[in-house]
Protein backbone atom coordinates (compact mmCIF):
# COMPACT_ATOMS: atom_id res chain seq x y z
CA UNK A 1 0.00 0.00 0.00
CA UNK A 2 2.77 2.13 0.86
CA UNK A 3 4.42 1.06 -2.07
CA UNK A 4 2.39 3.47 -4.08
CA UNK A 5 3.05 6.75 -2.56
CA UNK A 6 7.43 5.88 -1.78
CA UNK A 7 8.02 7.56 -5.33
CA UNK A 8 6.93 11.04 -4.16
CA UNK A 9 8.77 13.60 -2.71
CA UNK A 10 6.09 15.34 -1.42
CA UNK A 11 2.93 14.58 0.02
CA UNK A 12 1.61 18.16 0.98
CA UNK A 13 1.24 20.33 3.90
CA UNK A 14 -2.34 21.78 5.28
CA UNK A 15 -1.91 25.31 3.24
CA UNK A 16 -1.74 23.31 0.05
CA UNK A 17 -4.24 20.61 0.94
CA UNK A 18 -6.69 23.82 2.38
CA UNK A 19 -6.24 25.61 -0.85
CA UNK A 20 -6.92 22.55 -3.08
CA UNK A 21 -10.33 21.49 -1.78
CA UNK A 22 -11.06 25.55 -2.21
CA UNK A 23 -10.51 24.96 -5.91
CA UNK A 24 -11.80 21.86 -5.79
CA UNK A 25 -15.37 23.18 -3.90
CA UNK A 26 -15.74 26.14 -5.40
CA UNK A 27 -18.33 25.12 -8.00
CA UNK A 28 -15.89 24.73 -10.61
CA UNK A 29 -14.87 21.42 -11.95
CA UNK A 30 -11.25 20.56 -12.29
CA UNK A 31 -9.41 17.51 -13.94
CA UNK A 32 -6.41 16.37 -12.22
CA UNK A 33 -4.51 17.70 -15.32
CA UNK A 34 -5.61 21.06 -14.59
CA UNK A 35 -5.04 21.13 -10.86
CA UNK A 36 -1.73 19.81 -11.59
CA UNK A 37 -1.24 22.53 -13.95
CA UNK A 38 -2.13 25.07 -11.44
CA UNK A 39 -0.30 24.28 -8.75
CA UNK A 40 2.94 23.68 -10.97
CA UNK A 41 5.90 25.46 -10.06
CA UNK A 42 3.35 27.43 -7.05
CA UNK A 43 5.45 27.96 -4.05
CA UNK A 44 3.52 26.83 -0.64
CA UNK A 45 5.11 26.45 2.60
CA UNK A 46 8.04 27.62 1.00
CA UNK A 47 7.89 24.31 -1.20
CA UNK A 48 7.45 23.88 -5.09
CA UNK A 49 6.63 20.23 -5.36
CA UNK A 50 3.53 18.37 -4.39
CA UNK A 51 3.65 15.55 -6.72
CA UNK A 52 2.17 13.20 -3.95
CA UNK A 53 -0.12 15.65 -2.94
CA UNK A 54 -3.30 14.13 -4.83
CA UNK A 55 -2.22 10.68 -4.99
CA UNK A 56 -2.66 10.58 -1.62
CA UNK A 57 -5.62 12.03 -1.26
CA UNK A 58 -6.97 9.43 -3.61
CA UNK A 59 -5.44 6.38 -2.38
CA UNK A 60 -7.21 7.13 0.88
CA UNK A 61 -10.48 7.42 -0.21
CA UNK A 62 -10.53 11.72 0.22
CA UNK A 63 -11.09 12.36 -3.13
CA UNK A 64 -12.02 10.15 -6.49
CA UNK A 65 -12.23 11.15 -10.16
CA UNK A 66 -16.29 10.56 -11.15
CA UNK A 67 -16.99 9.43 -14.70
CA UNK A 68 -16.78 12.49 -16.33
CA UNK A 69 -12.59 12.34 -15.14
CA UNK A 70 -13.26 15.68 -12.75
CA UNK A 71 -11.69 15.09 -9.19
CA UNK A 72 -14.80 15.29 -6.19
CA UNK A 73 -14.49 15.17 -2.81
CA UNK A 74 -16.06 12.32 -0.98
CA UNK A 75 -18.83 12.80 1.02
CA UNK A 76 -17.60 12.13 4.56
CA UNK A 77 -15.15 15.16 3.45
CA UNK A 78 -17.23 17.63 2.17
CA UNK A 79 -17.82 19.56 5.11
CA UNK A 80 -14.58 19.95 6.58
CA UNK A 81 -14.14 23.65 5.89
CA UNK A 82 -15.33 25.09 9.57
CA UNK A 83 -11.73 26.31 10.53
CA UNK A 84 -8.48 25.40 8.64
CA UNK A 85 -7.69 23.54 12.42
CA UNK A 86 -10.91 21.13 11.97
CA UNK A 87 -10.12 20.54 8.80
CA UNK A 88 -6.73 19.83 9.58
CA UNK A 89 -7.13 17.75 12.33
CA UNK A 90 -9.90 15.90 9.54
CA UNK A 91 -7.04 14.72 6.94
CA UNK A 92 -4.18 13.96 9.54
CA UNK A 93 -6.44 11.71 11.39
CA UNK A 94 -7.80 10.30 7.95
CA UNK A 95 -3.82 10.15 6.42
CA UNK A 96 -2.56 8.43 9.61
CA UNK A 97 -5.43 5.54 9.35
CA UNK A 98 -4.78 4.62 5.86
CA UNK A 99 -0.47 4.38 6.60
CA UNK A 100 -1.51 1.87 9.57
CA UNK A 101 -2.76 -0.49 7.16
CA UNK A 102 0.28 -1.18 6.36
CA UNK A 103 2.44 -3.35 8.45
CA UNK A 104 5.36 -2.46 7.06
CA UNK A 105 4.40 1.21 8.26
CA UNK A 106 3.05 -0.02 11.92
CA UNK A 107 6.67 -2.06 12.50
CA UNK A 108 8.55 0.91 12.07
CA UNK A 109 7.10 1.68 15.88
CA UNK A 110 9.47 -0.74 17.99
CA UNK A 111 11.63 -0.14 20.81
CA UNK A 112 14.50 0.03 18.97
CA UNK A 113 12.99 3.30 17.60
CA UNK A 114 10.22 4.69 20.22
CA UNK A 115 11.23 5.91 23.67
CA UNK A 116 9.20 7.53 26.44
CA UNK A 117 10.62 10.89 28.52
CA UNK A 118 8.76 10.99 32.02
CA UNK A 119 9.81 14.38 32.44
CA UNK A 120 7.76 15.69 29.57
CA UNK A 121 5.16 12.91 29.11
CA UNK A 122 5.83 12.63 26.09
CA UNK A 123 6.86 9.70 23.39
CA UNK A 124 9.66 9.94 21.21
CA UNK A 125 10.28 8.60 17.50
CA UNK A 126 13.88 8.20 16.67
CA UNK A 127 14.16 9.86 13.53
CA UNK A 128 15.46 6.95 11.67
CA UNK A 129 12.41 5.08 12.22
CA UNK A 130 11.46 6.55 9.37
CA UNK A 131 14.55 6.67 6.89
CA UNK A 132 15.03 7.51 3.85
CA UNK A 133 12.11 5.42 2.88
CA UNK A 134 9.50 7.34 4.51
CA UNK A 135 10.79 10.53 4.48
CA UNK A 136 7.85 11.90 2.95
CA UNK A 137 5.44 10.53 5.46
CA UNK A 138 7.81 12.03 8.34
CA UNK A 139 7.56 15.52 6.63
CA UNK A 140 3.61 15.08 6.00
CA UNK A 141 3.39 14.01 9.85
CA UNK A 142 5.92 17.15 10.75
CA UNK A 143 4.20 19.76 8.83
CA UNK A 144 0.63 18.96 9.76
CA UNK A 145 1.83 19.34 13.66
CA UNK A 146 1.30 15.49 14.54
CA UNK A 147 5.09 15.38 15.36
CA UNK A 148 7.04 18.04 16.22
CA UNK A 149 11.36 18.29 16.70
CA UNK A 150 12.99 17.72 20.23
CA UNK A 151 14.49 20.94 21.30
CA UNK A 152 17.34 19.46 22.82
CA UNK A 153 17.56 16.39 20.59
CA UNK A 154 16.79 16.92 16.97
CA UNK A 155 16.74 13.21 15.73
CA UNK A 156 14.04 12.64 18.17
CA UNK A 157 10.60 13.05 17.05
CA UNK A 158 7.74 14.08 19.59
CA UNK A 159 4.38 13.13 19.37
CA UNK A 160 2.34 16.10 19.77
CA UNK A 161 0.23 15.76 23.16
CA UNK A 162 -2.69 16.63 21.03
CA UNK A 163 -2.30 13.18 19.12
CA UNK A 164 -1.23 10.96 22.03
CA UNK A 165 -4.48 9.52 22.78
CA UNK A 166 -4.84 9.21 19.43
CA UNK A 167 -2.03 7.62 17.86
CA UNK A 168 -2.21 4.86 21.04
CA UNK A 169 -5.60 4.01 19.93
CA UNK A 170 -4.56 3.34 16.51
CA UNK A 171 -1.59 2.08 16.81
CA UNK A 172 -2.16 -0.37 20.44
CA UNK A 173 -2.09 -3.66 18.56
CA UNK A 174 1.21 -3.06 16.72
CA UNK A 175 2.70 -1.63 19.87
CA UNK A 176 2.21 -4.84 22.09
CA UNK A 177 3.03 -6.89 18.54
CA UNK A 178 6.35 -5.62 18.14
CA UNK A 179 7.24 -5.34 21.70
CA UNK A 180 6.37 -9.24 22.02
CA UNK A 181 8.62 -10.20 19.15
CA UNK A 182 11.38 -7.22 20.66
CA UNK A 183 11.28 -8.57 23.71
CA UNK A 184 11.24 -12.66 22.41
CA UNK A 185 14.15 -11.83 20.45
CA UNK A 186 15.85 -9.85 23.13
CA UNK A 187 15.62 -12.87 25.54
CA UNK A 188 15.19 -15.50 23.80
CA UNK A 189 12.05 -16.43 26.01
CA UNK A 190 8.93 -16.12 24.33
CA UNK A 191 6.81 -17.74 26.70
CA UNK A 192 8.29 -15.98 29.85
CA UNK A 193 8.44 -12.56 28.03
CA UNK A 194 4.09 -13.27 27.32
CA UNK A 195 3.74 -14.39 30.69
CA UNK A 196 5.17 -10.50 31.92
CA UNK A 197 3.11 -8.87 29.26
CA UNK A 198 -0.08 -10.53 30.35
CA UNK A 199 0.74 -9.30 34.02
CA UNK A 200 1.10 -5.79 32.63
CA UNK A 201 -1.91 -5.59 30.69
CA UNK A 202 -3.76 -6.89 33.93
CA UNK A 203 -2.62 -4.30 35.88
CA UNK A 204 -3.26 -1.69 33.23
CA UNK A 205 -6.75 -3.01 33.59
CA UNK A 206 -6.64 -3.07 36.76
CA UNK A 207 -5.54 0.75 37.35
CA UNK A 208 -8.16 2.04 35.31
CA UNK A 209 -10.77 0.69 37.42
CA UNK A 210 -9.43 1.29 40.49
CA UNK A 211 -9.04 4.91 39.18
CA UNK A 212 -12.21 5.10 37.39
CA UNK A 213 -10.90 5.32 33.62
CA UNK A 214 -9.29 8.49 34.34
CA UNK A 215 -6.98 9.59 31.34
CA UNK A 216 -3.00 9.52 31.58
CA UNK A 217 -2.34 6.23 33.00
CA UNK A 218 0.69 5.47 30.84
CA UNK A 219 2.03 1.38 29.84
CA UNK A 220 5.53 2.65 29.70
CA UNK A 221 7.79 -0.41 29.20
CA UNK A 222 5.88 -0.81 25.61
CA UNK A 223 8.11 1.26 24.72
CA UNK A 224 10.77 1.37 26.73
CA UNK A 225 11.41 -1.66 29.35
CA UNK A 226 14.79 0.35 30.54
CA UNK A 227 13.46 3.14 32.80
CA UNK A 228 12.67 0.25 35.73
CA UNK A 229 9.11 0.34 36.22
CA UNK A 230 6.42 -0.89 33.72
CA UNK A 231 3.47 1.70 34.08
CA UNK A 232 2.74 5.43 35.00
CA UNK A 233 -0.08 5.72 36.94
CA UNK A 234 -1.91 8.02 39.78
CA UNK A 235 -2.10 7.72 43.52
CA UNK A 236 -5.88 8.53 43.42
CA UNK A 237 -7.82 10.11 40.56
CA UNK A 238 -7.67 13.81 41.99
CA UNK A 239 -4.03 13.73 41.06
CA UNK A 240 -3.03 15.83 38.06
CA UNK A 241 0.26 14.45 37.48
CA UNK A 242 1.58 10.69 37.22
CA UNK A 243 3.31 9.77 41.00
CA UNK A 244 2.81 5.82 41.04
CA UNK A 245 5.55 4.45 39.23
CA UNK A 246 4.17 0.68 39.19
CA UNK A 247 6.82 -2.52 38.58
CA UNK A 248 5.06 -5.42 37.41
CA UNK A 249 6.50 -8.59 38.71
CA UNK A 250 4.20 -12.23 37.58
CA UNK A 251 4.62 -15.47 39.44
CA UNK A 252 3.01 -18.96 39.52
CA UNK A 253 2.76 -21.11 43.27
CA UNK A 254 1.58 -20.52 47.24
CA UNK A 255 4.51 -17.90 47.86
CA UNK A 256 5.43 -14.83 45.43
CA UNK A 257 8.93 -14.34 44.12
CA UNK A 258 10.99 -12.13 41.35
CA UNK A 259 14.11 -10.93 39.95
CA UNK A 260 14.66 -7.11 40.64
CA UNK A 261 17.13 -5.46 37.86
CA UNK A 262 19.77 -2.69 39.09
CA UNK A 263 17.62 -0.01 37.44
CA UNK A 264 14.46 -1.26 38.88
CA UNK A 265 16.01 -0.57 42.29
CA UNK A 266 17.48 2.03 41.51
CA UNK A 267 14.35 3.94 40.65
CA UNK A 268 12.89 2.24 43.32
CA UNK A 269 15.39 3.55 46.06
CA UNK A 270 14.77 7.60 44.57
CA UNK A 271 10.87 7.04 44.44
CA UNK A 272 10.70 5.63 47.75
CA UNK A 273 6.50 5.89 48.42
CA UNK A 274 5.53 6.84 45.39
CA UNK A 275 7.16 3.46 43.72
CA UNK A 276 4.82 -0.06 43.94
CA UNK A 277 5.47 -3.20 43.11
CA UNK A 278 2.70 -5.17 41.97
CA UNK A 279 2.55 -9.05 42.25
CA UNK A 280 0.32 -10.65 39.89
CA UNK A 281 -0.01 -14.73 40.65
CA UNK A 282 -0.46 -15.76 37.12
CA UNK A 283 -2.97 -18.72 37.92
CA UNK A 284 -5.67 -16.06 39.28
CA UNK A 285 -5.53 -13.61 36.46
CA UNK A 286 -8.40 -14.47 35.23
CA UNK A 287 -10.80 -15.20 38.42
CA UNK A 288 -13.19 -11.86 38.26
CA UNK A 289 -12.52 -10.52 41.85
CA UNK A 290 -8.72 -11.05 41.87
CA UNK A 291 -6.66 -8.30 42.96
CA UNK A 292 -2.74 -8.52 42.89
CA UNK A 293 -0.56 -7.73 46.08
CA UNK A 294 0.73 -4.35 46.21
CA UNK A 295 3.78 -3.46 48.37
CA UNK A 296 4.85 0.13 48.02
CA UNK A 297 8.27 1.22 49.02
CA UNK A 298 9.41 -1.80 47.70
CA UNK A 299 13.33 -1.08 49.39
CA UNK A 300 11.85 -1.00 52.58
CA UNK A 301 9.04 -3.22 52.17
CA UNK A 302 10.64 -6.10 50.57
CA UNK A 303 14.38 -5.39 50.67
CA UNK A 304 14.86 -4.31 54.30
CA UNK A 305 12.41 -7.11 55.26
CA UNK A 306 12.69 -9.91 57.18
CA UNK A 307 9.70 -11.64 55.47
CA UNK A 308 11.62 -11.69 52.05
CA UNK A 309 14.59 -14.16 51.56
CA UNK A 310 17.22 -12.62 48.97
CA UNK A 311 19.28 -14.95 46.67
CA UNK A 312 22.25 -14.21 44.59
CA UNK A 313 21.18 -15.72 40.92
CA UNK A 314 24.11 -14.47 39.37
CA UNK A 315 27.96 -13.06 39.38
CA UNK A 316 28.59 -10.03 37.05
CA UNK A 317 33.01 -11.10 36.65
CA UNK A 318 35.67 -8.75 34.88
CA UNK A 319 39.13 -9.76 34.69
CA UNK A 320 41.57 -7.66 36.14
Amino acid sequence: MLKEIRQYENLGTVEYFWELFRKINSGEQWTLRELNSHFSDRIIDNMRNFDGCIPLLLLSNVVYVNDKGYVVVSDRYRNIFYTKTFFRNQLIETFFRFFIKDDEFCDRFTQEYVSYDLISGSVGIDINAFGFRYANIRDLLLSFGFLYRHSDFPNILIINSKWKNFFNKHLIDAIKRNKLKFDASKYRNEQKVLSGFIAEEFVMRFEEKRLQDKQGIIWVSLYDDSVGYDIVSFNNVRNTRCNRFIEVKSYIGKNPYFYWTRNEVREAKNSKNNYFVYLVDRDRIDDVDYEPEIINNPIENILNSENWLQECDKYLLRKR
